[in-house]
């Protein structure tokens, strides 16, 4: 049985937690983390606080977003999925200035 876990796990269990899919033991090892992680503890409080926003604006979002904002979107994600195929996985690493 493992207590410590690695930022990527916490991230991951954070999100199952806002999702209400958490375990009790995830909460555990989540709350054990964050104890001693002030990066994971800034992530988990912008997870939530998007969350919130993400429920309570919906209305003011336009029904499609403009290619350019859509196209730079893509490119972030790319970036990230590629930084994460290199091993380069810390998940609180801002992306490379383009």
């Amino acid at each position: 049985m493992r207590w410590m876990i690695s930022c990527r796990e916490a991230t991951e269990i954070a999100s199952r937690k806002l999702d209400r899919a958490a375990t009790p033991w995830e909460r555990c090892k989540l709350r054990l983390h964050l104890a001693f992680c002030s990066a994971c503890r800034a992530a988990e409080r912008q997870m939530r606080m998007l969350r919130t926003l993400a429920r309570d604006l919906p209305q003011a979002l336009p029904k499609r977003l403009p290619d350019k904002a859509r196209e730079r979107i893509r490119a972030r994600l790319r970036a990230q999925q590629a930084r994460a195929r290199r091993g380069n996985d810390h998940p609180h690493q801002p992306p490379a200035s383009s």
